[in-house]
């Protein structure tokens, strides 16, 4: 009974839509003449009708796939349905970025939108026992006003595929050196299996391996100097230490707006202490300064929502450069370290590719004068008497004294020559006036 409901269903569906379709693209046969019955599409031919249209229609609804003439202007804040409170990157056009990479009308759609599995996280909290004992980073020499380590080639070390974002800050800083030291991803793939990272680590953890045995590329064994924390909260601390090298950082990957990972050149701003909890992504302090110092170093055009005097600093995440201010930074977080020297070869210290403070050069003393020295038992007249490397005063009471001639490079045996000979030359003088 439900097989024939079925079939009968469906014949008078077919039917409705044969005639619905007739009726509304023939005009109706005049009146005495005879109707013609045009052939009933089959089954299979109204359901490739119909897969046509629901293709058609989801095209028609599609977001617009994100290109690089989305440029970025600003981002506002907006509560999804989810609850959660995202940050959402709009576009020069006035579209707004979804953090799916696509680009939607409206800020509460994009808003809406979550990442794709190919933006992965994996930062675990560093044990407080371990961070307790840390040194801290402590300033050193004076800061310059603005630094930016923008590397010429980016890539996700793998955190497209795994959660290792911690290797990957670690090939980021590497790529940071100068000149730049790029790691392909195999190498930091393999290397982060190899020691267990890919599923997730603290920071440290890294940074402890490299220390130890280092990632080979190459040829040659690059590792990590030691590090120490830094007190981001601090802002002269946290300038001072990202004026040598970049600085590693855990967060809460929830406070990174859409563009992160999506468009180079992303930006962020705002926020309270505390308001993102959770530190589960790891990323990189490569520069502070102006956004106008920033943006040109990144070779990206400043957005039209930022300021040029606004300061800020550039963070790295998931291929992409953005740019954050302080208050960002402390609305997310957690713990910083500075690699100091940055990074090793071999086991030998690498420059830092920041200058970093700059000891001043102490100046450099003046050459003391020769000082007088007086020839007993001359009874020349008054006068000047010179050699090749001094000048013999002697003055009208009889007082004899002897100064190096400017300009000349003292030699103690010749200015003893010169003195000895002058010596000779006075006696022989007061024998001839003896007689």
């Amino acid at each position: 009974m439900k097989q024939f409901l079925l079939g009968l269903f469906l014949l008078g569906a077919s039917m409705g839509l044969f005639v619905a379709g007739q009726g509304l693209s023939d005009p109706p046969p005049a009146f005495g003449q005879p109707k013609v019955d045009a052939k009933k599409p089959t089954l299979k031919e109204l359901e490739e009708r119909a897969a046509k249209l629901e293709a058609a229609l989801a095209q028609a609804k599609a977001p617009e796939v994100l290109t690089k003439a989305h440029k970025v202007a600003g981002v506002v804040t907006v509560k999804a349905n989810d609850g959660k409170v995202k940050h959402v990157t709009v576009n020069h056009d006035g579209s707004h970025t979804g953090f799916d990479g696509k680009v939607y009308a409206t800020a509460q759609e994009a808003a809406n939108t979550l990442r794709p599995p190919t933006f992965k996280t994996g930062a675990k909290p560093t044990p407080l026992h371990i961070t307790f004992k840390m040194k801290r980073h402590q300033i050193r020499g004076p800061t310059p006003s603005w630094s930016a380590f923008v590397p010429g080639q980016l890539s996700m070390w793998g955190n497209d595929q795994y959660g290792n974002c911690t290797v990957a800050e670690e090939a980021f800083h590497l790529a940071a050196q100068n000149p730049e030291i790029f790691i392909s991803d195999d190498i930091v793939i393999a290397w982060g299996a190899k020691n267990g990272f890919n599923d997730g680590a603290t920071l440290t953890d890294p940074m402890d391996q490299m220390a130890k045995a280092g990632m080979v590329s190459g040829g040659t064994t690059y590792g990590d100097g030691p590090y120490t924390a830094v007190n981001y909260s601090d802002e002269p601390t946290l300038q001072n230490a990202i004026s040598f090298a970049p600085v590693k950082i855990g967060i809460d990957a929830s406070a990174l707006p859409s563009g992160a990972g999506n468009q180079q050149g992303w930006f962020a701003l705002g926020g309270t202490p505390g308001q993102f909890t959770s530190e589960d992504h790891c990323v990189s302090l490569s520069g502070f300064g102006t956004a106008q110092q920033l943006y040109q170093a990144l070779g990206v055009a400043m957005p039209s929502g930022l300021q040029p005097t606004q300061r800020g600093y550039l963070l790295y995440t998931w291929k992409t450069l953005g740019f954050v201010d302080h208050p960002w930074l402390m609305s997310t977080e957690a713990e910083a370290y500075l690699r100091n020297p940055s990074s090793t070869a071999n086991g030998q210290p690498l420059p830092n590719p920041g200058a970093g403070p700059t000891p001043p050069v102490p100046p450099v003393p003046p050459i003391p004068p020769v000082p007088p020295t007086p020839v007993p038992g001359t009874s020349l007249p008054a006068g000047t008497y010179n050699t090749s490397t001094v000048t013999v005063v002697v003055g009208a009471d009889g007082s004899t004294t002897v100064q190096a001639i400017p300009g000349t490079t003292l030699d103690l045996s010749t200015v003893n020559a010169d003195l000895q000979k002058l010596q000779a030359d006075i006696q022989a003088l007061q024998k001839v006036g003896k007689k």
